[in-house]
């Protein structure tokens, strides 16, 4: 008998949630996209940090909030001239 096959049902508790699950094999799919999913979101947080692309993300926003202060500040020290709407000048018939 060979010691590193055993052909017995496993007693452990994660070797029976395992059977359970790779059983079913709607279940496995969900149990891997699960995964893939987990995978890729750890995959995206270390390529933003290397990247620094949440640190840009939040000066972009800073410096969003800076611009319109100062756009609210430059509105209220010169308000813009009263627009007037004149009349078209119609061509006179003769």
């Amino acid at each position: 008998m060979n010691p590193f096959y055993s052909t017995s049902v496993p007693t452990d508790p994660m070797s029976q949630f395992l059977n359970a699950i790779f059983s079913n094999p709607l279940l496995a799919i969900i149990v891997a996209l699960a995964a893939i999913i987990l995978v890729i979101f750890i995959i995206r947080e270390i390529v933003c940090w290397y990247w620094k692309i949440n640190e840009i993300v939040y000066n972009l926003r800073d410096l969003n909030q800076r611009v319109k202060e100062t756009n609210q500040i430059l509105k209220r020290a010169f308000p813009e001239p009263e627009k007037r709407i004149e009349k078209p000048v119609s061509p006179e018939i003769s």
